[in-house]
């Protein structure tokens, strides 16, 4: 790693070790939890934290610091800046680009955005394990659940997906790759004493295409999606997957593709809202007709 972004990184983990923390953390416990990253002496770090610290207020150059000190008690993110993280974008997108893959490839400018406390932390930790190859455990929430279970896994590359952040992964107990929502993910835990092969790109370029990037599965199902007239500049740029069908008729526009989530389908017709009609399958057309009417009805009640 380049001197540069090594600096950069050490400067992250620092920040984000600190927003981890919710009062004022010392040194030594900021290169404790350091030195559970890296596996490195603690004793030996500690004596960088103050200088590391000081790199950092002098890279953001703001006023008041981003980070103040307190003697006896350690150091904690100015308040000023805990209402949201946009300070941090500038110093975060030089370093932390999602994945490492081409056909992947995003910056995380969104992230700062939808931080909080301790998850900038968990993204510090799942990319050293990317990229060092060490499987990582956590406990995890399945989107629109609430149950916990806990995983082992081998993280391959981190992407967004429709302002979401995605994690494509392998279970490590029944060796399947699978996809894992960044916020449903807490409790991380790396394993240092292991690591795992290298997986060739193509089969994650393929999972990517076949499961993320817009939502084909084994229970897939045709979907229909007819938008007005106004829609048809964007329908020329936009793909939303490679499967999908467009065709024009009687003066709209409509999209076909195969689909396993009905919950993707009606956030993807939202977006568009009065330009956009679910057609089929007629099960989740009514469906998504009874979540709009739940949704007037409780404006109605705010009025």
């Amino acid at each position: 790693m380049k001197e540069e972004h090594k600096n950069i990184q050490e400067m992250i983990e620092i920040i984000s070790i600190i927003i981890q923390s919710d009062d004022y953390i010392t040194a030594e416990a900021i290169a404790d939890a350091y030195q559970r990253i890296h596996a490195i002496h603690a004793n030996m770090y500690a004596k960088k934290v103050v200088r590391a610290i000081e790199k950092i207020n002098q890279s953001f150059a703001l006023d008041p610091p981003v980070i103040i000190g307190r003697q006896n008690k350690g150091y904690r993110v100015h308040e000023t800046y805990t209402e949201n993280y946009l300070w941090s974008l500038p110093l975060f997108s030089q370093y932390l680009s999602v994945t490492q893959h081409d056909f992947l490839n995003s910056l995380l400018e969104p992230i700062p955005l939808q931080v909080e406390k301790g998850s900038l932390y968990h993204l510090v930790l799942l990319n050293y394990a990317k990229q060092q190859r060490r499987p990582v455990r956590f406990a995890y929430v399945r989107y629109e659940e609430k149950e916990k279970t806990y995983k082992k896994v081998h993280v391959y590359a981190l992407l967004q997906r429709r302002q979401k952040l995605m994690v494509i992964a392998k279970d490590v107990t029944n060796q399947q790759m699978k996809q894992y929502f960044f916020t449903g993910i807490s409790e991380i835990e790396i394993v240092q004493d292991e690591q795992f092969p290298e997986l060739d790109t193509s089969f994650i370029q393929s999972f990517y295409e076949n499961s993320l990037n817009l939502y084909v599965g084994l229970q897939a199902r045709k979907v229909v999606i007819k938008f007005s007239p106004e829609s048809k500049n964007f329908l020329q740029k936009e793909v939303f997957h490679r499967n999908q069908k467009v065709y024009e008729k009687d003066g709209c526009f409509y999209v076909e593709l195969w689909v396993n989530r009905d919950r993707e389908v009606f956030s993807l017709v939202s977006d568009f809202m009065e330009y956009a009609e679910l057609l089929e399958p007629l099960d989740w057309r009514d469906e998504y007709y009874r979540c709009l009417q739940k949704a007037v009805d409780w404006h109605k009640k705010k009025q």
